[in-house]
């Protein structure tokens, strides 16, 4: 399962988010980092499944990964450009630690 989220997206300095819809997938992607199989995603920010451009943050090892989606659907995570990864830390920081807690958690229980 990866947490996913639209940049540019809006963050409220004391967050309500709870864990997002989350939308089971065709095909199975794999994380960029861990290769850890993903067939699930939980949206933090808007609604729907994953699109090109957004941050996925992987549940088994934690990294951020860039979604892309090919023109037949297919999903696949890549590794995020230095420059992207600067840009997400900067502009959504309070968002990732969010994540991050909320993933420590879930772990924490066996889930």
């Amino acid at each position: 399962m990866t947490f996913m989220f639209q940049p540019g997206s809006p963050f409220e300095s004391k967050p309500r988010y709870t864990a997002g819809q989350t939308l089971q997938h065709k095909n199975t992607f794999a994380c960029s980092v861990c290769g850890a199989p993903n067939d699930h995603t939980t949206g933090i920010t808007g609604k729907g499944g994953p699109k090109t451009g957004m941050v996925s943050m992987c549940f088994t090892c934690g990294e951020l990964s860039i979604f892309q989606v090919s023109p037949l659907g297919i999903i696949s995570l890549r590794e995020p450009t230095t420059e992207e990864l600067a840009s997400i830390h900067r502009e959504h920081g309070e968002m990732l630690a969010w994540m991050t807690r909320f993933r420590a958690e879930r772990v924490a229980r066996g889930r």
